[in-house]
């Protein structure tokens, strides 16, 4: 697959959905490395739900890539069920997100992310302060156990600024303490 991703160099729009999969982290790191081609990148979607092998290693070099495609329109994130994730890549994403100028539409699914804690919601907060031009968010935090009011509020306090945003999706069930 990722000997493919090279000869795209045109490709606007990819979605890759590997849920229940048995993906590791040097095959996600092989990933990242093979999207360097698609320079007109505008849409991008990674479902790794319920990947049981993917941790901080692999995802985040494969979020670091992603800086190169700061023209990104939309950005969807499925690790829901991903249970071997940390902070590490809440920070990963948060900082990229930050270079995303003309992102209007994120979608974060970080269901049963257990690891997760108000530092992280921090740092995503942080970055939603300078998505400027979102006009679509769905965030799901559902059955984040170390969320805390205050993760909830630095979440909430970005979205104030947010005059664009016309779709907001978020979900909090079995979470906030």
């Amino acid at each position: 697959l990722c000997d493919t991703f090279p000869h795209f160099k045109n490709m606007e729009s990819l979605s890759l959905n590997f849920s229940y999969s048995k993906i590791n982290d040097q095959e996600i790191v092989n990933l990242g490395t093979s999207l360097n081609n698609l320079v007109r990148l505008k849409s991008l979607c990674l479902n790794f739900n319920s990947c049981k092998q993917v941790t901080d290693i692999g995802l985040c070099p494969l979020v670091e890539n992603l800086k190169k495609y700061q023209d990104l329109n939309e950005l969807e994130f499925n690790l829901q069920g991903c249970s071997n994730l940390s902070n590490r890549t809440i920070f990963s994403i948060s900082q990229n997100l930050k270079l995303m100028k003309k992102l209007t539409r994120l979608s974060l699914n970080i269901e049963g992310y257990k690891e997760i804690n108000d530092d992280g919601f921090a740092e995503l907060g942080e970055a939603l302060k300078t998505s400027r031009d979102l006009q679509q968010l769905n965030l799901n935090f559902n059955h984040c156990p170390n969320l805390t009011t205050n993760g909830f509020e630095a979440i909430m306090k970005p979205l104030s600024k947010q005059k664009d945003l016309k779709v907001l999706k978020l979900h909090f069930y079995s979470c906030v303490k």
